[in-house]
């Protein structure tokens, strides 16, 4: 069925994005930010980078992508649903700007008008009966996985092709059901098969990893090493000084599940923030742009007294 929405109308709601509206399942590139925030995100979304970061030669750069790609990902990492999300970076038009090596023809063409002898060389295969003018595969693209079901800085050696997205959506949704008129999803290799780029046998990485959008490096996650003092009352109030590491640009400091005040960033190594209410023995934790503390040791502990 078609997804055409040619007047570009918005979804009559944000819950109604992922049904069928006015919108027509196609939306503004901030509808998805909506969702992802709001929590009514459909099982599949395909996400086109606004032209002027789609690192198309002549009117957008690598710079401009990376600042999509980056602050998108970091979007959905930090978002409810990172823990059951793969992310799947691809591109089209590469026209082999970048790699001198030809892809494999696993479907030829046998069109006269269209066709040399690379396509017709190689039998058509696909659809009942066989379709000409669907000779592949083209140029090679790349294809990066990012999910917390994935090997860490794994290269996956399986032969998959653009359609490989589409085998793997209609396996894990559509009970396999393939597109009809021979396209290449019959075919192709799908993105969790053995030794693929996805691997639902592993340990998830749930924690995400947080780059800065302007030099594509890790953004550290705070550490905290001493509480000073390491006690207070149980009214709050009590001015904590915090030393330890990458506290930059830090937004929040926890008291279990409580929230300090009067927060203040001294420096990298050094936070001052007053103590909410509370009872018992918490740890503290520190929320900065690359993620937040760990609170797990002793450094971290908060006494409350009576």
């Amino acid at each position: 069925k078609s997804t055409a929405n040619p007047h570009h109308l918005p979804p009559t709601s944000e819950k109604e994005i992922g049904l069928t509206d006015q919108a027509n399942h196609q939306y503004d590139i901030s509808d998805f930010f909506t969702t992802l925030t709001d929590g009514n995100m459909p099982a599949v979304s395909f996400l086109k980078a606004p032209a002027y970061e789609d690192s198309h030669a002549g009117y957008s750069d690598p710079i401009d992508e990376q600042h999509w790609l980056v602050n998108t990902i970091n979007a959905i990492e930090e978002s409810q649903f990172w823990s059951s999300t793969a992310i799947v970076i691809t591109y089209d038009d590469s026209d082999g700007w970048y790699d001198q090596v030809a892809s494999p023809i696993v479907n030829g063409s046998d069109d006269p008008n269209e066709d040399t002898s690379m396509c017709t060389s190689v039998k058509a295969t696909l659809g009942s009966p066989a379709r000409n003018d669907r000779c592949g595969f083209g140029p090679r693209l790349p294809l990066l996985v990012v999910s917390p079901w994935t090997q860490q800085n794994y290269i996956s050696d399986n032969l998959t092709d653009t359609a490989s997205i589409l085998t793997f959506i209609e396996d894990n949704w559509l009970g396999g059901k393939r597109l009809p008129s021979g396209s290449y999803d019959a075919i192709s290799g799908s993105l969790d098969a053995a030794g693929g780029v996805l691997d639902f046998s592993v340990t998830p990485h749930d924690t995400p990893v947080i780059l800065d959008p302007d030099t594509g490096e890790v953004i550290p996650v705070p550490v905290v090493d001493k509480l000073s003092p390491d006690k207070g009352t149980t009214k709050g109030g009590t001015l904590v000084t915090i030393t330890g590491q990458d506290f930059t640009g830090a937004t929040k400091v926890y008291f279990g599940t409580a929230a300090g005040t009067d927060l203040k960033v001294v420096s990298a190594t050094e936070i001052t923030v007053k103590s909410p209410k509370g009872t018992g023995t918490v740890h503290v934790s520190v929320v900065g742009p690359g993620g937040t503390s760990l609170a797990t040791s002793a450094a971290t502990k908060f006494f409350y007294q009576k």
